[in-house]
């Protein structure tokens, strides 16, 4: 079996993991991305320079969101779990549990 080399996340996960890191248990999060901007000049010989910009990634983090959008997460659908051993401990917030068991009434 080949070797993963690559993982790739959404913007939801990448947020969700984000506000674990934090501990956050309520608000809405969304992702936010700095970016920078360098001029410089390129080109193959000295007589085919032309200015170019250089847009670094400066940092990566999550702020408070008025509304959900497609890069926020509300913080308190986010499902906690614990691992100690080969025992799984699941920690959801009383929201994400409220809409679980509801759910599950209406399927039966």
């Amino acid at each position: 079996m080949a070797e993963v080399e690559r993982f790739s996340f959404t913007y939801k996960e990448v947020v969700e993991a984000l506000i674990k890191q934090q501990g956050l248990k309520d608000g809405e999060w969304a992702l936010s991305i700095q970016f920078g901007i360098n001029a410089v000049n390129v080109g193959q010989d000295s007589q085919s320079i032309m200015p170019a910009a250089i847009v670094p990634v400066i940092n990566i983090s999550i702020e408070k969101a008025e509304t959900p959008t497609n890069l926020s997460v509300d913080a308190s659908t986010v499902v906690y779990a614990e691992v100690k051993g080969d025992q799984v401990k699941i920690a959801a917030t009383k929201k994400k549990a409220a809409k679980t068991r509801s759910k599950k009434k209406s399927c039966s």
